[in-house]
């Protein structure tokens, strides 16, 4: 007698930095039915657009491809021609690029403090979201996400943030 086995879906999202890292394990703790697929979430640990991208690809190819997505994500503060290189790259491997403008701290902000418009400037986001909710040396931990950040401030923020939404479905298997 055979068994139909049920193949979990793994995805990979890749993340420029341990501090987009953290937030987006963050996402994961809320939105993702493990038992349905599995999120594997990594970070470059820096660099350019294009770099966050072929680390993406890097582990794509160590685990044979077992990825059925694999996304990268990207502050968009950099030059047009950093943005192009990743978007050449991410389109030559398949990989989905998605591009937080001005930067990743405009998106978190914009969810703590709606009211101001966060994406306008992208000067001082990070020593801001530092100074005010997660220190630097406590943002690689999604336990301090946790504390500053609650389901239903992230869920209202994604109604008016495509760019949320987008990460949200992509990590919630959308």
């Amino acid at each position: 007698m055979s068994r139909d086995k049920k193949i979990k879906q793994a995805r990979l999202v890749e993340t420029e930095g341990r501090h987009d890292r953290a937030w987006c394990h963050l996402l994961k703790a809320i939105y993702t039915d493990q038992a349905k697929y599995s999120v594997v979430i990594e970070s470059a640990n820096g660099g350019s657009p294009a770099e966050v991208v072929q680390a993406a690809i890097n582990k794509q190819k160590l685990v044979s491809g077992s990825f059925e997505h694999v996304v990268a994500i990207v502050d968009g503060d950099k030059t047009a021609a950093e943005i192009e290189e990743a978007r050449v790259l991410s389109d030559k491997h398949n990989v989905e690029l998605i591009i937080v403008t001005p930067c990743m701290e405009a998106l978190l902000l914009n969810i703590l403090e709606p009211q101001k418009n966060w994406y306008n400037t992208a000067k001082g986001h990070k020593s801001y979201f530092q100074r005010k909710y997660i220190r630097s040396d406590r943002r690689t931990a999604f336990i301090h996400y946790l504390k500053v950040f609650k389901p239903d401030s992230i869920e209202a923020a994604s109604k008016s943030d495509p760019v949320l939404l987008h990460i949200i479905d992509v990590i919630s298997g959308k």
